[in-house]
């Protein structure tokens, strides 16, 4: 494969030593980062503090404390633009100033060096969220975090060896609190904070590693607060290192905004650490968030079991500036949320008993709609009963909405609307686009199961929903989802007017599009649920409706006056596991569909007519649509004018997929090979047991030199070890092969010792490479029909028959082959045992005769 890398440069660039030395410099700092967290891992699970052997000799070389101390000094006037230097500064040259700042001698600076953390927390937490400005954070973060590692570092050292020269003051609780804001502002966590409060918009990238340092950071605080305690210092130590509120908010702000797998437990580890008199209503509300969002097993009763505990605690109320206090409607949501996905039996019920806890709650204290049940809390009880997946749990939720929908209905249409607006206890939400669709998808999916009456339930409710939108009743219509779940449930009844009522659903989308609504453009996947639905009906003229259906749908499918890149444009980036756009392959389906059903019709001239559409339309047909035609063909059952016919066809259908090899547009598989040998020896061509070994032989040497290729280049192996697999011959192959010179008996032009020795050679190949069936070992016998009467052929079928029953295949068919091979005398030497009469008893014959045949069939 000369040329085949020529794009790829294997030569080492030149002029590279100074990335190389900088590279190495930036190596070099990574691991020294690295020990310094491996050190603090290990003063942090290790209970002896006095172990000198914590940490590293070359941050304070004790072997030479007084050298150290003047050098400090020395450095101190050195490095003092570098201490003096600003945030903006740092941002500029980040890997200098991390290095200059964790290499930068303290003694005498620490409070300098906290003003600097400061500072940069303050810079952190003022950036935005574009591209440049979080790298910049992320690294100024990550700076001030190696600043506070140091910090603690040198404090630890000069608490194990006391000196009277050092004058090191003690990391403080707001020393770790400044970092913790770093990282909470990096990862794009942001406060709890009402109405006024910015959206959260994670940086999802940097989550996972946000919360890997914080968690180590907090591992630390707390560790070094115990330590503190076990040595009995002053209770002003105690409080300086311990978190405080604020601290343990932000780090369960930051951990609980992960969604990953046992973060939940770790949220509740850290919330268990919290004085009781520190917890407030936000860390209940992060941690029933964190709980309830798990989807674990018993995640929703221990966030309902929170919630409780929230209520009590922090009861909903105004405060005196009239601002909600104490526990949301969004805690409430969250559990409801819980119980609807916990995919649990009493799930349903659970959810219904919190609705009714939440308007408890509210009446109790002074009936402020607070937490009374918004849309989204009955959206989700709808959602509970819906997910149950049966006739009850569907029903259920149609009933809450047909609850709901009856109490808004009837609130909006009676009383005085000024009071109504002054009195929150009188407005009913109105049921929600989602809670029409969760209902209407319930009957949905029941109608994939088979239900007859899910799909006219669903076509109720869209009939309802367009009524009342139409009446000006309810403000929600019936959008594109609406439209499709619905006609999703039409499209898999088991009615037989379903194809028609989905069509007409198709036409309703259609007719609002061309009036100005775009969301309603009907899309290829409504057009191919459409069509398949005529496709898999009973009806005489399926195929022609869903063809009528194609044609006038045909300028919704059509690309082919695209050129790639405006595909590119149209399509969008979502594509297929082969690359193409997933449009494109939808429409693909669209007429591949049409061409199996016609083909499983016993129609493989229509099938046939549709492969060439495919082509003329830029859709490579794959190998399975060449295999369907010609199994078609071949199992119509004509006479033989008309099998001269299909042998036509089919041999039209195989010379295009071989043309479709060679340019190396396909990659033809081993059934379309086999499929073509069966129609062959159907119509029994001339000289057949030779043609069909020929196309045997063309398939192993397809396979072949793909299986060499796949071991001497793996940059290239995948696409052609896919072609050998796809290629290799099977048993299904042989066997057919073993048909053929079978049938080589009465087929012209074909010798009959030629066809018998191409059968015994693909026999004993067969047994050679792979397993032999049942099939293989009845072709063999009747194969032996080609060779005349006398010993030679006994020989021939006694043999076949003892191989056959040493591997435990005999069954009826291959008794029922015996029989026509094998002469009388023979067939009773044979089975004699077993005779009853004229024929044999199957219980009668040895068990190891027929313990393991394969029953497959193709």
């Amino acid at each position: 494969m000369d040329g085949e890398f020529d794009d790829f440069n294997f030569d080492d660039d030149d002029g590279g030593d100074d990335d190389d030395d900088k590279n190495s410099q930036q190596q070099k700092q990574a691991i020294d980062f690295g020990s310094m967290y491996d050190e603090l891992d290990d003063d942090i699970d290790d209970d002896d503090d006095d172990d000198d052997e914590t940490w590293n000799d070359d941050l304070t070389p004790k072997n030479n404390r007084h050298a150290y101390e003047v050098n400090a000094k020395n450095s101190i006037s050195d490095d003092k633009e570098i201490l003096d230097v600003g945030p903006q500064q740092i941002s500029e040259d980040t890997p200098i100033a991390r290095s200059s700042y964790l290499n930068a001698d303290l003694l005498g600076h620490e409070q300098k060096l906290k003003d600097i953390l400061k500072s940069l927390s303050t810079t952190t937490t003022n950036n935005n969220n574009n591209n440049d400005e979080v790298m910049m954070t992320e690294s100024v973060a990550e700076a001030a975090e190696q600043l506070l590692y140091r910090m603690v570092q040198e404090w630890n050292k000069a608490a194990r060896e006391p000196d009277p020269f050092a004058t090191l003051s003690q990391p403080t609780n707001q020393d770790f609190l400044h970092v913790y804001q770093m990282w909470q502002a990096v990862a794009g966590v942001v406060a709890v904070g009402g109405a006024n409060a910015p959206p959260q918009k994670l940086n999802t990238n940097a989550l996972p590693g946000v919360i890997d340092r914080v968690i180590r950071l907090f591992r630390l605080q707390t560790k070094q607060q115990q330590q503190q305690q076990q040595q009995q210092q002053q209770e002003q130590l105690d409080k300086a290192t311990a978190p405080s509120e604020e601290t343990y908010e932000t780090v369960l702000r930051i951990v609980s905004a992960s969604r990953d797998r046992g973060m939940d437990r770790i949220v509740w580890s850290i919330f268990e650490q919290v004085p009781k008199t520190m917890k407030n209503v936000n860390m209940y509300a992060m941690v029933i968030t964190s709980l309830a969002k798990s989807r674990n097993r018993g995640s929703a009763k221990r966030a309902e079991n929170i919630l409780l505990e929230a209520i009590e605690k922090f009861p909903p109320a105004i405060s005196k500036n009239g601002q909600p206090t104490g526990i949301t409607i969004d805690s409430f949501n969250v559990v409801l949320v819980a119980w609807a996905k916990s995919g649990l039996p009493y799930g349903p019920d659970q959810a219904e008993k919190l609705i009714y806890l939440m308007d408890e709650t509210d009446t109790i204290h002074g009936n402020l709609g607070l937490v009374r049940p918004n849309m989204f809390s009955f959206t989700s009880l709808i959602d509970a009963y819906a997910q149950k997946g049966d006739w009850d749990g569907a029903s259920q939720s149609e009933r809450i909405l047909r609850r709901l929908l009856s109490q808004y209905l009837s609130s909006s249409s009676s009383g005085n609307e000024d009071e109504k607006k002054n009195d929150a206890t009188a407005l009913l939400p109105e049921p929600s686009v989602a809670s029409w669709t969760i209902v209407i998808s319930a009957w949905s999916r029941l109608s994939k199961k088979g239900f007859r009456r899910a799909a006219s339930r669903a076509g109720k409710l869209l009939d309802l929903m367009e009524k009342l939108y139409a009446q000006g009743k309810i403000s929600s219509r019936p959008d594109a989802i609406v439209y499709v779940t619905c006609m999703n449930a039409h499209a898999f009844c088991k009615s037989p007017d379903g194809p028609v009522k989905a069509e007409q659903l198709l036409d309703m989308t259609r007719e609002l599009h061309e009036q100005g609504d775009e969301s309603m453009k009907p899309s290829v996947k409504s057009i191919r649920m459409v069509m398949d639905s005529w496709m898999r009906s009973n009806s005489t003229d399926a195929m022609d409706e869903a063809e009528l259906l194609l044609e006038r749908y045909e300028e919704f499918l059509d690309d082919s006056s695209l050129d790639p890149k405006q595909q590119q444009q149209h399509h969008g980036n979502n594509r297929n596991k082969e690359g193409l756009p997933q449009r494109i392959d939808d429409v693909k389906d669209i007429y591949s569909n049409i061409l199996f059903s016609w083909a499983r019709k016993g129609r493989p001239d229509q099938a046939q007519r549709y492969l060439q559409i495919m082509m003329d339309k830029g859709m490579e047909p794959d190998s399975i649509h060449y295999d369907k035609i010609i199994e078609a063909n071949t199992l119509l059952n004509n006479n033989d004018d008309d099998d001269e016919l299909a042998f036509r066809r089919s041999y039209q259908v195989f010379q295009l997929m071989e043309e479709r090899r060679k340019a190396g547009q396909l990659q033809p598989n081993e059934r379309a090979y086999t499929s073509f040998i069966r129609a062959m020896t159907k119509a029994r061509v001339p000289n057949l047991a030779v043609k069909a070994n020929v196309i045997l032989r063309r398939m192993q040497d397809l396979a072949a030199p793909q299986h060499q290729q796949q071991e001497q280049q793996h940059q290239q192996h995948q696409r052609d070890g896919t072609m050998a697999l796809l290629l290799q011959p099977t048993v299904f192959s042989y066997n057919a092969v073993l048909m053929a010179c079978a049938e080589s008996l009465w087929a012209p032009d074909s010798p009959r010792l030629e066809a018998f020795h191409i059968a015994l050679q693909v026999f004993n190949q067969v047994r050679a490479e792979g397993p032999p069936d049942h099939v293989t070992y009845g072709n063999m016998l009747r194969c032996a029909q080609l060779l005349p009467d006398g010993d030679q052929k006994d020989r021939v079928i006694r043999s076949t028959f003892s191989l056959c029953c040493r591997a435990g295949f005999v069954n009826d068919f291959v008794i029922r082959d015996l029989h026509r091979s094998a002469s009388e005398e023979l067939w009773h030497s044979l089975l004699g045992t077993a005779m009853t009469g004229p024929t044999v008893d199957m219980d009668l014959l040895p068990h190891e005769w027929q313990y393991r045949f394969d029953s497959r069939k193709r």
